[in-house]
């Protein structure tokens, strides 16, 4: 995998991952949000139908004091009239009394004007009273005295009537202005409420949208995530093995041509063999790198009868022993001395794999 896929990996794991923490944490707020909703509904659904019931019971109590008030009223107006008709009545047995008794007193009826008819002629005058058994004044004075008290009995009940109506009808009409007022007042709350929950309902609803999509985005969001850790976990995991590889084989190209532009070409098949694409050499056969002349020690370790656990170490044998690769050569000339390379600048590297260090040559043999 080239560093340009890992790094691709990488950023596409990074920017998923952020989106779905990002589109969790809205699924989280829009789960609350709509909680407080429901509850929110619930209660304002709760609060209007307590006001309605409010309001009915109040237009009942409004009709029932209604209907009161006009029986206090009706039977105050026929009390007064009785009573009003009762002091008539003693008012004018009292003058009647007094046409005999007390003839100062008495006050004559108006005169009745009688329409003539065609022709005709007012009515006689009616006959005069035989006065022969008037009694004395004292006795008539007792009689009229307690008609007196009579009607005064009579207007002191039609003065605490007339109270008792006067405060009734004011205490109906505040009754009814209080009534009014808290009407308005339920009926304004109930119509905020309803108002307050359609409202509601509609972000509810929004709320319960936007937490169905953004569900699914997390649900794509996390399938995708699921397609990068199959496009991406092998090549990540083995990385480091691929780039190790990678170089090994950049160095045996570029020691392949400097065998090839050199002179020992039996190296050219040596380093070939590992280009890219190429299987391992197997046992007993040289690595182009340490890190795969490693990987073979760890493959074959398992299975290697060592009486205790293999420590796997590497040597570059092609470099650690003498050879021609450096040797000059010096000749004289006319102007002096010239030096040339008579072998290859180098020799391409070969590492051999050892599953314990070979005591006998310390420090050659490096640690994989």
């Amino acid at each position: 995998m080239t560093r340009t896929k890992k790094t691709y990996c990488l950023a596409e794991f990074d920017k998923a991952e952020d989106k779905k923490k990002g589109l969790d944490l809205d699924i989280s707020d829009l789960n609350k949000a709509i909680e407080d909703q429901v509850e929110s509904i619930a209660t304002l659904k709760s609060e209007i139908a307590a006001l309605q019931d409010g309001v009915q019971k109040l237009d009942a109590s409004v009709a029932d004091a209604t209907s009161t008030r006009k029986t206090e009223h009706d039977d105050y107006v026929e009390t007064l009239a009785g009573n009003s008709a009762a002091k008539d009545l003693l008012n004018f047995a009292k003058n009647r009394l007094n046409k005999f008794y007390n003839p100062k007193l008495y006050q004559a009826p108006p005169t009745r004007e009688v329409a003539l008819e065609q022709g005709g002629a007012a009515p006689p005058p009616p006959p005069e009273a035989n006065l022969a058994y008037k009694k004395s004044g004292e006795s008539s004075n007792g009689v009229i005295a307690m008609i007196d008290l009579i009607v005064a009995d009579v207007d002191k009940e039609i003065q605490t009537m007339e109270l008792e109506e006067k405060d009734a009808q004011k205490d109906y009409e505040g009754f009814m202005a209080d009534a009014s007022d808290k009407r308005a007042q339920d009926s304004k709350a109930i119509t905020d409420k309803e108002g307050a929950k359609a409202e509601t309902e509609t972000e509810l609803e929004s709320n319960k949208d936007n937490k169905a999509s953004t569900t699914i985005e997390a649900m794509e969001t996390a399938k995708y995530i699921g397609g990068l850790h199959e496009e991406c976990d092998w090549l990540l995991k083995y990385y480091d093995t691929r780039e190790a590889a990678r170089t090994g084989e950049i160095d045996a190209l570029g020691k392949a041509k400097a065998v090839l532009s050199g002179a020992d070409y039996s190296l050219v098949q040596t380093a070939s063999a590992h280009l890219r694409g190429a299987k391992p050499a197997g046992p007993g056969q040289p690595e182009p790198t340490k890190g795969g002349a490693c990987a073979e020690c760890a493959k074959h370790a398992p299975y290697l009868d060592t009486g205790d656990d293999c420590s796997c170490h590497a040597s570059d044998i092609m470099t650690t022993f003498a050879n021609d690769a450096t040797k000059g050569l010096t000749t004289r000339s006319k102007y002096g001395h010239k030096s040339q390379q008579t072998g290859a600048d180098k020799l391409a590297s070969g590492w051999m794999w050892h599953c314990r260090p070979i005591s006998a040559t310390p420090g050659t043999w490096q640690k994989c």
